[in-house]
């Protein structure tokens, strides 16, 4: 919200370059605020019915290949491709897809982040108060973190067909804000059923996997461009390539997010008789 008018600012007024200057000054700002204030903080089990029911390590074949985790991750690579795109062609969507001058897109890119601050935070508390009424994990994240990405995936879908820029730019908005959700959903899952020993490592694998579409996104984008008949066509093309992997990612997450059946089955015999009405 903050830095893509200031960037825009920069950029108007001074150059491009200035405006990687301005991200390296903040970056070891913040660099040095946390090597004085950031502190490790304490690992505790969390207080949910049938969450990582053993503290027993799991074997990482058998965590790495888990339809839950594997789910949420297909999930979070969905939603980090619409991300990347928005970091790396958004503004030019606007300015040489739309015909928005370069000076009037600074706002028109805060929307994205401003309305993800939003979903972010009515999605966790909904999240949140779905588990606290005994709503299984399953729907109150699997589903619901899941159809945050597939409405973002149908909007970009959707979007090359609506008329007017104030329907493009909105169906834009909703399909790269409403799947950050994801963000602060697929951890919390891991975390119900992976060992507290382990979950930095399958944090870290997850992380890496779900941010690779940062690698693809870009330059799968570029490339459509390049032999699309015109580029509002190839724009237009790029941004339905994301909607379907956002909607196959969602729908996977919405489908194979269950982490009170991968609990059960992991957990130990007694354990896991208790725990079977939960799922």
């Amino acid at each position: 919200m903050v830095s893509l008018p200031l960037l825009n600012w920069v950029i108007v007024h001074y150059s491009w370059h200035w405006a990687f200057g301005v991200l390296g000054f903040v970056g070891l700002g913040w660099t040095a605020l946390w090597l004085l204030l950031g502190r490790e903080g304490a690992v505790v089990e969390p207080p949910v019915p049938g969450a990582a029911a053993s503290t027993l390590p799991v074997p990482y074949r058998q965590l790495v290949t888990s339809p839950t985790i594997v789910a949420s991750w297909c999930a979070a690579f969905g939603a980090y491709w619409g991300l990347t795109l928005a970091l790396t062609w958004q503004g030019a969507f606007l300015v040489k897809g739309l015909g928005i001058p370069q000076q009037g897109i600074g706002v028109l890119a805060a929307l994205p982040p401003a309305l993800s601050v939003v979903a972010t935070i009515a999605g966790g508390w909904m999240s949140q108060r779905l588990m606290g009424r005994g709503v299984s994990s399953r729907v109150a994240r699997g589903i619901l973190g899941g159809g945050y990405v597939a409405v973002g995936g149908a909007a970009l879908l959707a979007m090359p067909a609506l008329p007017g820029v104030a329907f493009k730019v909105a169906m834009t908005t909703i399909g790269i804000a409403f799947p950050t959700l994801i963000y602060v959903i697929w951890p919390a899952v891991v975390a119900e059923i992976t060992p507290a020993a382990q979950r930095s490592s399958i944090l870290a694998i997850g992380t890496a996997i779900s941010t690779s579409a940062g690698l693809l996104a870009p330059y799968v984008m570029g490339s459509v461009i390049e032999s699309a008949a015109t580029p509002l066509a190839g724009y237009y093309a790029g941004y339905e390539i994301c909607g379907i992997i956002m909607l196959v990612g969602g729908v996977i997450g919405m489908a194979l997010i269950r982490p009170e059946r991968e609990a059960e089955r992991w957990a130990p015999p007694a354990t896991a008789t208790a725990l079977a009405p939960a799922r």
